[in-house]
């Protein structure tokens, strides 16, 4: 773990982040609201930062690229009928829908829009709708592309690094400015050189990173490196075992799109179980046994303090459908002894009956997060797929028998 925290790498990581930005004091950087604070902000030319107008105009531009009407006295309005920036100048009407961790929902665009189109006080005026993303994303409402110009937060830094370079301003707003440029690039674009270095000390590091990044006793570290660590953790795919499979993990996500390219359904578990991935194989629905009378499933589990992934198979708890196929399985489960091998349970239990367990080394730093999902089916159809399979058609013929 030393190894870790005393390498230069992480010191100059720690160093780096250390240094004071206003936007990550308050926390401000993964806040969508915030962000349009701030862009309305810029973009009005009466606002308190004292930028000539033509560089509110210039950033307008970026954003409304067809929009050439006049902007010498616009108001900006935040969250007027939800919308995230109302732009109204004296002829025309922009608006921006912000999008960085989220996208939008359904029929939302749509609704901002005929809201806008057809309101009474905009009568004669020509509108302009942008969709703002990190890096210039389209809708996820297909019908709505056509009315959305879509723009980028990789647009927007190089305007604003080109405004740092090249114009006059107050010391205050050039230092917010700085601000938020690092921001956008550590946080949201993560395309600063620090991310990069965070990556390296993760690839470098993998496995006593993923221990440092898995204790729960972090508060004998110094606020420093406490942050340091947060970043590693941000820029990598890291996931502890506890709450592996939640919904929102990109690992579950993974796993249930992997499945399901096999022929295999995930199962839908309680809201609070996230540490198992229960699925059956699809053709349980074509057996010619009810699906819900066979007493049978898979799951896997991640233990993060061995670094092991495991897939079971087994027979359920017994309820009125299944009582029959359940009996017949654990009656006859030494059937499944000599083609499971080492794989066989031995102690099967008696509520959970184990037919199969398997486990592999899994160290989630060591997956691509761009790749993550192709990643993960080739894990599956290398180690386990084939046992799935086998396990299905014998389990099959003996329920059918």
């Amino acid at each position: 773990m030393n190894d870790v925290l005393n390498s230069p790498d992480f010191i100059k990581l720690s160093k780096e982040l250390s240094k004071p930005n206003i936007f990550n004091i308050l926390s401000l950087e993964y806040y969508e609201i915030r962000h349009s604070n701030f862009l309305g902000w810029l973009i009005n030319p009466n606002e308190s930062h004292k930028l000539k107008k033509m560089h509110c105009k210039n950033l307008i531009n970026v954003l409304f690229p067809n929009f050439n009407g006049d902007y010498l006295n616009p108001t900006v309005h935040r969250e007027k009928y939800n919308i995230d920036l109302l732009i109204e100048s004296s002829d025309e009407v922009l608006v921006l829908e912000n999008k960085i961790y989220a996208k939008d929902h359904v029929n939302q665009l749509n609704t901002y829009r005929q809201k806008i189109m057809n309101n009474d006080s905009y009568k004669n005026k020509q509108f302009h709708f942008t969709y703002l993303t990190p890096k210039g994303g389209d809708p996820t409402d297909t019908n709505e592309i056509n009315y959305w110009n879509n723009s980028s937060y990789e647009e927007i830094i190089v305007f604003l690094r080109k405004l740092l370079k090249e114009s006059e301003m107050i010391e205050r707003t050039r230092l917010f400015i700085e601000d938020y440029v690092r921001s956008l690039e550590l946080y949201v674009l993560k395309n600063n050189s620090l991310n990069r270095l965070a990556k390296k000390i993760t690839t470098d590091f993998k496995k006593n990173m993923y221990e440092l990044l898995s204790s729960n006793n972090l508060e004998n570290h110094s606020l420093d490196t406490i942050r340091a660590l947060q970043f590693i953790k941000s820029n990598s795919s890291f996931e502890k075992g506890k709450g592996f499979f939640r919904t929102e993990s990109r690992f579950s996500n993974a796993f249930k799109t992997a499945l399901k390219e096999i022929s295999c359904t995930p199962l839908k578990t309680g809201k609070n179980q996230s540490t198992y991935l229960r699925f059956n194989p699809k053709v349980f629905d074509t057996s010619g046994i009810g699906v819900d009378d066979i007493p049978f499933s898979f799951s896997f589990r991640f233990f993060d303090n061995k670094q092991k992934l495991f897939l079971y198979g087994t027979v359920l708890p017994e309820n009125i459908s299944n009582i029959k196929y359940r009996k017949k399985i654990i009656n006859q489960r030494n059937i499944f002894a000599k083609s499971l091998k080492e794989n066989f349970v031995s102690r099967p239990g008696k509520k959970h009956v184990g037919i199969y367990s398997k486990s592999i080394s899994f160290n989630p730093l060591d997956f691509n997060e761009m790749n993550i999902d192709k990643e993960i089916k080739s894990i599956i159809i290398k180690n386990f797929n084939d046992d799935i399979s086998l396990i299905t058609d014998s389990l099959i013929k003996l329920l059918q028998n």
